[in-house]
């Protein structure tokens, strides 16, 4: 019912069912004046100092307490979560007049708000239907475009991208739990590397056919597997620390595969990749990225995708910009095109059945 209504799987991970512990467990979350918003509505209402409070469509829909289809607070998840009758913000779009921030200079318009993943897909340039974004950072994601259609997948999120009074446009997206955490998890417990620019070095040196599944924080979409271990394959006396560190990064590449082929099996088709976020600076991973997905990945000029997004919408919102000339800067980035790789091909396959040996070894 959570995923129907919501669009999210249930999971501790979203804000309900932190709202329901505060709520019960503090005697400010019992007081009939207590509103409960997430830290953007906190910040639009300090900022602007208005008496209303707001939350944005993106943000209320991470609360798992908004519904995906009227963009309203939903009295049956409110039900679900024991949340009935709790103070609400007021469900805005993300492209709206929020109010004037005070500055020496002078009032300036607070035209935009909207969640972080939501703005570095607009910062990307993820403006047509089936445009997909991949952001590798602490985590990863691949979140495909899906137009003005709510699209709903078994396993997958599907959330605005943005809105404005007019419209709303949807995205249907996949996550991955340690991406660069899991490369700091490999450089600090297992020592096998002291500093991140010898990754790609690394990585292209590797010889062996060894493949890691990296569970650490679980797994994100499609599979979401709150307690699953770490494991490693085919290490023998010949495997270095570059086998091992290439086998974490493709294992990154492998969960948005994964991800991937769930967003087809929906019925929408992803193209245009862009790569963006910390690591989209690796060159063995964008390479990698584009041969497993079989198709061309532009990787982002830009690094902070998300900051661009919502300064993008908010020029929309003030009509000094429009989407295509957003689509242009975002096209500057270089491509890495897709080549055919045996090699990662069969190490794929040797990871999703790690994967399913790791969860049954779990069972034991």
């Amino acid at each position: 019912m959570t995923h129907r209504l919501s669009g999210l799987p249930l999971t501790p991970y979203y804000s309900a069912s932190k709202l329901r512990w505060i709520r019960d467990n503090s005697e400010a979350g019992r007081s009939p004046d207590t509103i409960f918003g997430t830290l953007s509505s906190f910040l639009v209402r300090h900022l602007t100092k208005n008496a209303e409070d707001v939350i944005d469509h993106t943000h209320a829909a991470r609360t798992q307490l908004m519904n995906i289809r009227t963009l309203a607070w939903d009295e049956k998840l409110l039900e679900l979560f024991g949340l009935t009758g709790i103070g609400l913000p007021k469900i805005v779009p993300t492209a709206y007049a929020f109010g004037n921030v005070h500055t020496p200079g002078g009032d300036v318009p607070l035209l935009a708000s909207l969640g972080d993943q939501q703005a570095a897909m607009l910062g990307l340039g993820v403006f047509e239907k089936g445009d997909a974004g991949i952001n590798l950072g602490t985590g990863g994601f691949l979140m495909v475009n899906t137009g003005i259609q709510l699209a709903l997948a078994e396993g997958l999120m599907a959330s605005v991208h943005y809105s404005n009074e007019q419209d709303v446009y949807y995205l249907l997206e996949g996550s991955v739990n340690a991406v660069g955490d899991a490369l700091e998890w490999v450089r600090t417990n297992l020592g096998l590397f002291k500093e991140y620019e010898e990754v790609d070095d690394l990585c292209w040196k590797a010889s062996t056919d060894t493949v890691a599944f990296i569970g650490l924080n679980g797994t994100g979409a499609p599979h979401w597997e709150a307690n699953i271990s770490t494991a490693f394959h085919g290490l023998g006396p010949e495997s270095t620390s570059a086998d091992m560190v290439r086998a974490v990064l493709e294992g990154v590449v492998f969960f948005i595969k994964d991800i991937e082929e769930e967003v087809r099996k929906s019925g929408i088709e992803p193209r245009n990749f862009i790569l963006a976020g910390g690591l989209s600076s690796l060159t063995y991973l964008s390479q990698i990225q584009a041969d497993i997905l079989k198709t061309n990945v532009r990787i982002s000029a830009g690094r902070e995708a998300s900051a661009l997004g919502a300064a993008f919408l908010a020029g929309m919102r003030h009509g000094a910009w429009k989407p295509d000339d957003i689509r242009r800067i975002a096209a500057q980035g270089e491509l890495a095109n897709g080549e055919t790789n045996p090699g990662l091909e069969r190490r794929y396959k040797k990871w999703k059945e790690l994967h399913r040996m790791t969860k049954n070894l779990d069972k034991v």
